[in-house]
């Protein structure tokens, strides 16, 4: 844990492959973007383990949760291919 964490600090989930873009939590899970495999992806706050909410992403950032879904922005490594879009996946 870095020192500037301090005591209260908890590491709730590692990120073993990805690049974690974006953190959002609700009473029951945290969620994160993954940028290398991109995908969206869940864990409980107390233990269990980390689930895939939506696989095969381009490249997800800026996650929200509100109400029974997860939003974030999936824009593509190349913007000369696709736009960027705002996708949702119930939580």
């Amino acid at each position: 844990m870095p020192a500037s964490c301090g005591d209260a600090s908890i590491m709730l989930t590692s990120v073993q492959a990805g690049t974690p873009r974006g953190v959002a939590a609700d009473g029951a899970y945290v969620y994160w973007a993954e940028q290398t495999p991109g995908a969206i992806k869940r864990r409980a706050l107390g233990s269990g383990p980390v689930e895939d909410l939506a696989p095969g992403l381009d490249a997800p950032t800026s996650v929200l949760v509100a109400g029974d879904f997860v939003y974030w922005l999936d824009a593509p490594q190349s913007p000369s291919t696709a736009p960027g879009a705002i996708w949702k996946v119930r939580k």
